[in-house]
C-alpha cells in the first residue's frame, strides 16, 4: 500500500487549465492593494464552521475588508486567487447558499468605502 502511493507521487501532475501571471502589478492612483487568500485543509485543523475552501476563502475576503476599514483605507483593490469568490462578488448571485451569506455580508461592507474592488 505504502510503495503503491510512494510511486503515486513520482507521477507528472496534471498542468493546470487556467494560466495566470503571478506577477504583482501596482495599484493604479491613490489604491491600496490588499491580497485575500485562505488555506484549507481539513485533516490538519478541522474546524466545524469552515466547511469547504470556498468558504474560507470567502471569510478571508470578509476579513480583509473588515481589516481595510479598521486601518483607515478608503479606496482599495481587494486581490484574491479564489474563482468561486471573487467573480461572484463582481456578479452577485441569487442564491442560499453558506457562502452566500458571506458574500452578502462582503457586498454590504462596500459601503464603507469609497472605492472597493475585486480583482484576480
Amino acid at each position: 500500500m505504502y510503495i503503491q502511493e510512494a510511486d503515486a507521487s513520482t507521477l507528472p501532475r496534471p498542468s493546470p487549465s487556467i494560466v495566470r501571471s503571478d506577477r504583482w502589478s501596482p495599484p493604479t492612483d491613490d489604491l491600496f492593494k490588499a491580497n485575500s487568500d485562505a488555506s484549507f485543509n481539513n485533516g490538519t485543523y478541522p474546524n466545524r464552521f469552515v466547511a469547504s475552501p470556498e468558504l474560507a476563502e470567502a471569510i478571508a475576503c470578509e476579513h480583509t475588508l473588515i481589516f481595510l476599514k479598521d486601518f483607515g483605507f478608503r479606496r482599495a483593490i481587494v486581490e484574491g486567487d479564489s474563482l468561486s469568490v471573487i467573480p461572484k462578488l463582481r456578479h452577485p448571485p441569487v442564491s442560499r447558499s453558506i457562502l452566500s451569506v458571506h458574500l452578502e455580508n462582503i457586498l454590504r461592507r462596500q459601503r464603507d468605502f469609497d472605492h472597493i474592488s475585486f480583482s484576480e
